[in-house]
């Protein structure tokens, strides 16, 4: 693969195809931004290109045996290491220190990239923070992690971070029409991705589909005065069942009322959910815009506690509880909790 292989990220592709050719590389890198949207492929390919026995001008050639063994996750000085049952412990940084410490075998640097880096214990980071601050000069390492804020600011002041951003709809349509689906089918596809190539891809899925009509059914049980904490109950016992997917679940609940409130404000142009905007329009004829704009808060603000480990069911339970008496305009109860 070459630079112009990776859909978007222009800048970020531009400065690192620079620096290799120019041969102004910095020790430590951070890829950080949501998941799905490029930053593991940006590492693979700066890594093939940094162990590549003849680079031309910032890219990898793809033809010599360095390019091939890292494709195929085979270079003795190409390290790659993910989460094991969800961390990356200090017994994995300590054995991949010990092999950055040995002199390059084959290229004339190796290179470390470090996938879920947010998922490092305390423990481990600041072990690898020492060899942030003492790096060998034949070592480049990259991070790549979706929530930064998991890494202590120490590691990150060491790096120099690269920050990813939410790929644009057309991009994501674009590859996803590449991949052979459909321009209708990649259209709603990358609408509801939120720039995430890896969601995209799951929602040309029929499993996506059925997750999409759990989570309209959701608002329907929400907007059920007659059963209001039955429905609250019901919901999250649900989500406690999708603990893994809880991510999937919650992003399609906030596309799904964003879309609502576009349709209350007459903006059905931009609708992600498009090919069931009559279900949109009759669920948002029962609404107003002022408690779906409340009921969007309370879906992110369950977003970022969640990724922060909060308690989980009590943070669904809070989150639906809120959303229920925004879409209800129920003031008799109080402050939110």
């Amino acid at each position: 693969m070459r630079w112009s292989g990776i859909y978007g990220h222009d800048a970020i592709k531009e400065h690192l195809r620079r620096s290799l050719a120019t041969g102004r590389v910095a020790h430590a890198y951070a890829l950080v931004g949501p998941e799905g949207v490029g930053k593991r492929a940006v590492a693979r390919l700066f890594a093939q290109a940094l162990l590549c026995s003849g680079p031309e001008g910032g890219e990898p050639c793809g033809r010599c045996r360095a390019c091939r063994q890292v494709e195929k996750g085979l270079h003795p000085d190409g390290h790659w290491i993910e989460p094991r049952d969800g961390t990356i412990g200090i017994d994995q940084v300590r054995e991949l220190q010990r092999e950055l410490a040995l002199k390059p075998y084959e290229a004339e640097r190796k290179t470390a990239v470090i996938d879920g880096a947010d998922a490092m214990t305390t423990a481990a980071q600041n072990s690898l923070l020492k060899t942030l601050e003492e790096p060998a000069g034949h070592t480049v390492i990259l991070l790549v992690a979706s929530n930064p804020s998991a890494l202590l600011p120490t590691v990150l002041s060491r790096c120099q971070v690269l920050r990813f951003q939410p790929l644009p709809p057309e991009t994501v349509a674009a590859f996803l029409v590449d991949q052979g689906v459909s321009g209708e089918a990649a259209r709603v596809a990358a609408a509801l991705s939120g720039g995430s190539i890896a969601r995209a891809l799951a929602a040309t899925s029929q499993d996506f589909l059925e997750l999409r009509r759990r989570v309209a059914s959701w608002v329907d049980a929400l907007l059920d005065r007659s059963r209001s904490l039955r429905s609250v109950l019901l919901v999250g016992e649900e989500l406690e069942k999708e603990r893994e997917r809880v991510e999937d679940f919650l992003n399609l609940f906030f596309v799904w009322l964003r879309d609502l409130l576009l349709v209350r404000e007459g903006a059905e142009a931009a609708v992600a959910n498009y090919d069931v905007l009559a279900r949109l329009r009759q669920q948002a004829s029962a609404l107003r815009s002022e408690g779906l704009a409340r009921a969007l808060d309370e879906v992110e603000r369950a977003r970022t506690r969640l990724r922060a480990n909060a308690n989980f069911r009590l943070t669904v339970d809070v989150m639906l509880t809120n959303v229920q008496r925004s879409l209800a305009h129920d003031t008799s109860g109080g402050s939110p909790l």
